[in-house]
This record gives structure tokens, sequence and C-alpha cells, in this order.
């Protein structure tokens, strides 16, 4: 499989630690693993092959990709390194498994091993969010990506940016975390807002937005709603770093520091708070529409305040404790 590297000495560009006399048979499939695993399902296949085009007619890049390219080669080339580690010391033969190692060299210790793994994929994300920030505000520069089913899968929602997300529910603006969200705001959307607020008038909101005040405050009042019901249905499946200042997506799993597991009462009542703050999100926008039903004509016609009611919520799953790290 081609990558955005040409050789070992474009690699150790964005990845200085990289010996330049490495074999690339021996670090670049898990170069092209780490594409599949890391890249590829925020940028999309169809992009990320446009800018396999763009590396090989190095050091030349065209138009709006000069920036992003060189963003997302360095988040390849260090979530290739994080793949890698675990590997580049061993040899599989006839004989079964073994380490290599020479006089000249000492294996690496362990929290040096546990920190540096750690490093590689926190720079990685870091590169691949700001190239996410570029591509996400300026979307018209970007008609690969925009015309990709990666692209479709997330932007057919009431959120279609990170910060209208961000806006409502810190997660420290991290594109990953919101790409990774989009199927709970998904789920959240046909199970709690069309039931609420049926689906002519959710049609017309899609359609065309803040069309007047009554449809503006709607959204406003929908996307809170909808932020907190997300964050409930995504915080049962993925690893999360809760902290003071946001939530954000955890990558890493170092296979040597043990990690605790979030004690199950705490992470239980974090998750009732936020449910708590969905369903009151939800009340107040069902008393907004019902308020102001002569107004808003597209609800009214769906008879959405007498009718319907939201889904059926699965019951919440205290002992998926592992999922998130407070």
């Amino acid at each position: 499989m081609a990558n955005l590297f040409n050789n070992i000495a474009e690699l150790k560009e964005d990845a200085p630690s990289v010996d330049l006399n490495t074999n690339t048979a021996n670090i670049f499939p898990y170069v092209d693993d780490a594409a599949e695993a890391y890249v590829i399902p925020f940028i999309s296949r169809a992009y990320y092959d446009e800018l396999i085009v763009e590396a090989a007619s190095l050091p030349v890049i065209t138009g709006n990709n000069v920036k992003t390219f060189y963003l997302i080669r360095k988040a390849l080339a260090n979530f290739g390194l994080y793949d890698a580690f675990p590997f580049m010391s061993l040899k599989v033969g006839n004989a079964g498994a073994s380490e290599q190692s020479n006089e000249e060299t000492n294996p690496t210790r362990q929290w040096v091993y546990r920190d540096a793994r750690r490093a590689y994929m926190q720079k990685a994300d870091i590169a691949l969010d700001a190239a996410l920030k570029i591509m996400e505000t300026t979307p018209a520069n970007f008609a690969t990506w925009t015309g990709s089913d990666e692209y479709a899968d997330w932007s057919a929602y009431f959120f279609t940016s990170t910060a209208q997300f961000n806006k409502i529910l810190s997660i420290n603006n991290s594109r990953r975390t919101f790409q990774k969200l989009v199927p709970s705001i998904a789920m959240a959307e046909d199970r709690q807002i069309k039931p609420a607020i049926g689906v002519t008038l959710m049609a017309k909101l899609k359609a065309n937005g803040g069309a007047d005040a009554f449809k503006t405050e709607t959204l406003r009042l929908l996307r809170r709603a909808l932020a907190y019901y997300a964050m409930y249905y995504g915080s049962d499946d993925l690893i999360l770093n809760i902290e003071n200042d946001g939530i954000t997506l955890v990558s890493h799993s170092d296979g040597i520091q043990s990690k605790t597991s979030a004690d199950p009462n705490r992470l239980a009542n974090w998750r009732l708070k936020i449910k708590g703050l969905a369903d009151g999100y939800l009340a107040e926008l069902k008393k907004y529409l019902d308020d102001n039903i002569e107004n808003i004509s597209e609800y009214k016609s769906d008879d959405a305040s007498e009718n319907l009611t939201p889904g059926y919520d699965i019951p919440d799953n205290t002992g998926s404790t592992a999922s998130v790290m407070l």
C-alpha cells in the first residue's frame, strides 16, 4: 500500500527519532496500518488517495493541500511509530518469536517506552486535529473530502462542526472526539429529537435552518438537548478522558501501565447528570414549541405536541466503567 512517505528520510522529517538506516520494509507496513486505523476514517479514503498523489510529486504540493498535507503526514508518522513500537525489536521465524539485540544497543526501559509511545500518539492527535480544523472551517477548498461517503456520514446532522458542539458541551475543540460522537448524534436525533418535534419540522430545520426567529430559537434549544443526549449515548462506548476543562477521546493504550477503571459510582453519577441535563433541555424545547405552536406550522402539522414522545431509553449499563477514564 502506498502512503505519504517516499523514503525513510521523509519519515524522519516528521519523526526525528527514526534511524535513517531503517529499512522501509520494516516500518512502512505499520505506517500503512496506522493510516487505515487513525487517519482515513477522519479525512476519507478519497482524500487520502489524493494526498498520496501529492506525495509522489514532492516537493511540489498543489492548491489547498499544502498545509493539510504536511499536518496529516506528521500525524501519520507518529501514528505509525505508535503502532510499530511493540514489534520493531521482534523477529518471528521457524523457531518462534525472538527479540533482536546487539552489543551497541540496550533494550528500552519500560517507562521510557511507555512515555515515548504516548507522546507519539499525542503529537499525532494534535497534528490530525489541526488538519481537520483547516478542512472543517474551509470545506469548499476540499471537494474530494466533502464529496466522500465519510464526510456525508457526519455532515447530515444538526451538528456539522466541532465548534457548534463545543459551544454547548466542551470537548476541548477536538475534531476527532466530535467525529467519533457522530453515531451517537445520529442516534439521539432519531430516538429523541425526531419524536419530540416531528418529522416535518425536523426536515425543515435541516433544509433551511433558522429561517425566522421561532426556528432560530428552536434550533438553539434543540442543539442543547442533542449535545447532551449524544454524550450520554457515546460515553458508554468510547474511551473518553473527562476533566474539568472538557472531554476528549483517548487514543492510547500502552500495554504496560495499568489503568484503573473509573469508580462505578462516580461514573454512574456523571452519566446521570448528563442524562438529566439532556432531559431538561428537551423539556424546555418541547415547552417552547407548545407555547409557540401557532407560529411554527410544521410542528403543528405533525401534532407532535400530542402524539409524539421521545424514544425509549436503553437502561444505563453502569458495568461498562472501563470505557471512561476519570
